[in-house]
């Protein structure tokens, strides 16, 4: 009879579990990130300030799937999107960047 010790196997997947279960804030805190971004970095008209007040994230759970949203809360924020000129993109890269920090320190974690 041979014996197998799989403790580190286990204690491994339980650190992973662990830090999946991060996942979900990461990417709040990485949207929040993105939409803080925008908000200080437009190139827009601040007439009213509603579109930088309405700049916001919103991270969601769909079963195992997690989504973040970053987007302008008034009716004309699809065209200050569209045009470039709220600066979601680079938002939404620094949004990438901080993802991917914190993925690879899963990785470097286990």
């Amino acid at each position: 009879m041979m014996r197998l010790d799989i403790s580190d196997v286990i204690e491994t997947e339980k650190r992973a579990i662990k830090e999946l279960d991060g996942v979900r804030s990461a990417m709040a805190n990485a949207g929040k990130k993105a939409a803080l971004y925008s908000r200080q970095n437009h190139v827009y008209r601040n007439r009213t300030y509603r579109a930088q007040r309405s700049t916001q994230s919103y991270t969601a759970t769909e079963g195992d799937k997690v989504f973040t949203l970053v987007t302008i809360g008034m009716h004309y924020g699809s065209y200050l999107e569209r045009r470039g000129i709220a600066q979601l993109d680079d938002g939404v890269e620094i949004m990438r960047n901080e993802l991917g920090y914190y993925f690879a320190g899963i990785g470097s974690g286990l």
